[in-house]
């Protein structure tokens, strides 16, 4: 596998093929990738992709919360903030990271991370100035417990209701969850004031968030060097059906193990990933949705090792054929020339795709021979993967090398074609899924005997027509009574491998979701 080095003027230096999955894009930036400079050092954190395909990314330059926005190109877009970037201090707070960015449905731009020890929420309108009537002046800052807070994701609420998670931390850590009105103030309806914190074992930090379609909300992280999970009920309460009494603990004999990533299956099921301690890693983790380990992923529930170095997963994604991506870090063994961005894309059992880049790994994108981390990932419509992280640049100046980090923002080259926008929305982990748009969901998919389906409830004198790629009906149901759980299951062994449509049509209402038979 080779190594794809830009320059510090991103020039490509390495000669791409086609444009096969899992290769860089050359149409975009420079070469498959651009890097942004805010005149000081700086790191991209999260992204995320409006309608329009402009990418919006957030991180922190000079202690301030930094924001630049592309075009679909790679260019930055010149409409937005000054030249396309934009930096944010918030008042009375020295150092402000900014961790996570979600968009509003009116265009508008929410931001949440860290400011000094606080949580801090920042909205801007469309064209990157703040928007005054959030919060006070544009934005709000929240304290937990006079120690130490952390933000670390967001999640938008169908209601447009905001939710912020991290941890809150005194002599040790705690998960910490904060939910807000569309206007910025804290909802007192929820937890006590707003705020909820909760203990998993001694020293908690939650990384990551997802928002199940049911309203349940989970966070994940370490706890005291595990995997740790919690799931709340939309009033904020601890769900007592999820492990134990709301709460999941991962150990891992011989190592201790670091979750920063969260992403929930069209059925239900949850994915963690991360990176192991002392192990070469990646470590990725299936449930079952009431939080036990999913035995048939990977070996008992996880997926620990791969070879050509130590990986750190940072960004998890499900694409609407079931297959995961995986986005972060990985370090070569015994190289010092530090972190490369890396890209791994598994089957729906665990198991690497073949057919993705070199045996299930994109090539590694190095900058410039230094620790390069993709902390954020997306999908287009059209399906190409873009990765944004923190890249470290080298110059040389009077024979001595300084060096300093920038935003890197990378695409490679997909094969699921064009993403149903109805289907799978370029926002964060949780509102990703098929279900949050139409709430049908239909699992496995890729299916090879049993086709279930679950959501056709919310359906009255319907009509299930499934079609095949040129049209015709290869099966055909009226009404038919779900099974157990509310779920409906028909048997595919009959039908040809290919691409197929699952149509439910009632008087007022119609949805269609798309399938694959192996």
């Amino acid at each position: 596998m080779k190594t794809i080095l830009f320059s510090i003027l991103c020039a490509l230096v390495t000669t791409l093929g086609n444009a096969q999955a899992g290769t860089l894009d050359t149409t975009f930036g420079k070469g498959g990738g651009v890097i942004t400079d805010f005149r000081t050092s700086a790191g991209a954190k999260d992204e995320v992709i409006q309608p329009d395909g402009k990418i919006v990314v957030v991180g922190i330059s000079e202690n301030k919360f930094s924001i630049a926005r592309y075009l679909v190109n790679g260019e930055l877009d010149p409409s937005f903030g000054k030249h396309g970037r934009m930096l944010t201090a918030i008042p009375g707070h020295d150092i402000c990271i900014a961790n996570a960015v979600a968009l509003q449905s009116d265009g508008k731009i929410l931001v949440a991370g860290t400011a000094g020890d606080d949580f801090a929420v920042v909205r801007y309108n469309p064209g990157g100035a703040i928007d005054t009537s959030f919060g006070t002046g544009g934005g709000t800052v929240t304290d937990f417990r006079h120690g130490e807070d952390a933000a670390t994701d967001m999640v938008i609420q169908p209601d447009g209701k905001i939710l912020v998670s991290g941890y809150t931390f005194t002599s040790y850590g705690n998960f910490a969850l904060a939910r807000y009105q569309p206007n910025g103030v804290l909802d007192s309806n929820f937890g006590k004031d707003g705020k909820i914190v909760t203990t998993i074992r001694r020293d908690d930090r939650s990384q990551c968030m997802a928002l199940q379609p049911d309203g349940k909300i989970i966070l994940a992280g370490d706890a005291d060097w595990n995997f740790g999970m919690v799931r709340y009920k939309k009033s904020g309460d601890l769900d007592s059906s999820f492990g134990s009494n709301g709460r999941v603990l991962t150990k891992m004999v011989r190592d201790n193990i670091f979750c920063f990533a969260i992403a929930i299956q069209p059925d239900g099921k949850i994915i963690l990933g991360g990176r192991a301690f002392n192990g070469p890693g990646p470590i990725i983790a299936r449930y079952k949705m009431n939080g036990e380990l999913d035995s048939t992923f990977g070996v008992n529930g996880f997926v620990k090792k791969i070879e050509g170095g130590v990986h750190k997963i940072y960004s998890l994604r499900i694409q609407p054929d079931g297959k995961i991506l995986a986005a972060g870090a990985q370090g070569i063994q015994g190289s010092v020339t530090g972190y490369d961005y890396t890209l791994l894309r598994y089957l729906p059992t665990g198991r690497l795709d073949t057919t993705f880049g070199t045996n299930g790994q994109a090539d590694p994108v190095d900058f410039n021979k230094k620790d390069d981390d993709a902390y954020a990932m997306a999908l287009q419509s059209d399906g190409k993967i873009v990765l944004a992280g923190t890249a470290t640049i080298r110059i040389i100046k009077d024979g001595t090398y300084y060096y300093y980090t920038e935003y890197g923002v990378v695409r490679f080259n997909n094969d699921i074609g064009n993403v149903d926008k109805k289907q799978y929305r370029s926002l964060p982990v949780a509102q990703s899924s098929i279900y949050e748009e139409n709430k049908v969901v239909l699992y496995p998919n890729p299916v090879r005997d049993v086709l279930n389906i679950r959501g056709l409830d919310q359906f009255t004198n319907y009509d299930l027509r499934i079609t095949n790629a040129k049209g015709s009906v290869v099966a055909r149901d009226r009404n038919a009574q779900s099974g157990l759980n509310g779920i409906y299951t028909m048997q595919a062994q009959s039908l040809s491998s290919g691409l197929y449509y699952s149509t439910i049509t009632s008087p007022n209402k119609k949805t269609t979701v798309k399938f694959v038979k192996e």
